[in-house]
């Protein structure tokens, strides 16, 4: 893996706008999927947590590239370490990066987060990847996710409480992901999911920066393109 990464990494420029010397002492280095949520995932959080991040699409890799990868599909560099999985990848830029952690410290916030990530995760994933893979009967599922989630809105600025969480974060990569395959029609009806998500798309991420986190993700022509965008800090 470390052979890929050397081959397909570029040289990022070390100081900021205002000629000052980054605070990041290395840049990362991400190869994931614009057709997996899971990525989307990753840049989100590296937007949270202030951490610049060359990333390259999976689909762009030559095959003698994706024999590297090893069955992998998502992976992470930061100098000589590498992780692979969305799990460590987010683990580590969010104890890595400048902002402070998505995790909540009270634990029953930290409780009713897990459990939303845990339906993200387990359930309304798979029935979004029935709906991409042609099963139209997938969206009476996803409709009861969504009325959930609507109803958790309701009084809520973000899902657990008024302060994003990591269950804004997984929510957050797998609405995109059905807005730009174009299923927002499932989303339309629903008031407070689009309150929200409004909010999350204008939202500075907390670690200090002029960085809106949602800006790093994929778009419609991106999905098409097969492009991920990487991820520069400028004011530093």
């Amino acid at each position: 893996m470390k052979k890929l990464f050397d081959e397909i990494s570029i040289p990022v420029e070390e100081y900021g706008a205002d000629g000052d010397l980054k605070k990041t002492q290395y840049v990362l280095d991400l190869i994931g999927s614009v057709l997996n949520p899971e990525t989307y995932k990753c840049l989100l959080v590296a937007g949270e947590q202030g951490m610049e991040m060359n990333c390259y699409a999976l689909e762009k890799l030559t095959a003698p590239q994706l024999e590297e990868m090893k069955g992998t599909t998502l992976s992470l560099r930061e100098s000589d370490f590498i992780i692979s999985g969305s799990e460590g990848i987010i683990a580590f830029i969010n104890a890595r990066g400048l902002g402070y952690s998505l995790e909540p410290k009270n634990a029953q916030l930290a409780a009713t987060q897990n459990y939303w990530v845990d339906v993200a995760i387990t359930d309304f994933s798979t029935s979004i990847n029935k709906l991409i893979n042609g099963n139209k009967d997938s969206i009476k599922e996803i409709n009861l996710y969504l009325d959930t989630l609507n109803n958790q809105l309701k009084n809520n600025k973000y899902i657990v409480c008024d302060k994003y969480t990591f269950a804004d974060l997984h929510w957050t990569a797998y609405i995109h992901f059905l807005m730009i395959n174009g299923y927002d029609n499932l989303i339309g009806d629903y008031k407070n999911i689009n309150a929200w998500y409004e909010r999350i798309k204008s939202r500075k991420s907390q670690c200090g920066q002029e960085l809106v986190a949602f800006d790093n993700l994929p778009s419609k022509e991106d999905l098409v393109n097969r492009k991920l965008s990487s991820i520069t800090i400028q004011d530093f």
